[in-house]
């Protein structure tokens, strides 16, 4: 019963840390100046076509699971440290 208790708070835990990580990227997009690759040619469509791109966004997504589970994962003791 405690494992099953401890996971649904480890989730819930890492939705709200999730959900804050989100809100920030989305703040600083919005709040930013929106000039990037400004008169320059991006050449987009040849990146999306490679392997290496999606083995480097593999990769990343990877880590930044590992992260947001670790701060969860702090966040849940600092929490029950404070009860």
């Amino acid at each position: 019963m405690y494992q099953d208790n401890s996971q649904k708070s480890f989730w819930w835990y890492f939705i709200r840390v999730l959900l804050f990580t989100v809100a920030s990227i989305i703040t600083i997009l919005l709040f930013s100046d929106w000039n990037y690759g400004i008169n320059r040619t991006v050449g987009w469509s040849w990146e999306l076509s490679n392997i290496r791109f999606w083995l480097g966004v593999l990769l990343y997504v990877g880590l930044v699971f590992g992260f947001l589970s670790m701060i969860t994962v702090l966040v849940m003791k600092i929490v029950k440290l404070t009860k």
